[in-house]
């Protein structure tokens, strides 16, 4: 999906940005692996997620399984 999101940005904006659970640690060191960098947390009242993450889009992407 994250390829699939950079070639639908390709073009369109220069960054994918993205949040997760702020409790989720696995997801995180996911997206950090994927080329993502840490931006902050951010706390709003009530919501889990905060957590944020970007990368700056990437030439196409091949995805085998939809070509």
């Amino acid at each position: 999906m994250l390829n699939w999101a950079n070639n639908y940005a390709l073009g369109k904006v220069g960054k994918l940005r993205l949040d997760a659970w702020k409790t989720n640690a696995d997801l995180h060191q996911y997206y950090l692996n994927q080329g993502f960098f840490y931006m902050g947390t951010v706390h709003i009242p009530g919501r889990r997620s905060g957590a944020l993450f970007e990368r700056p889009v990437a030439e196409q992407i091949e995805i085998p399984y939809l070509t």
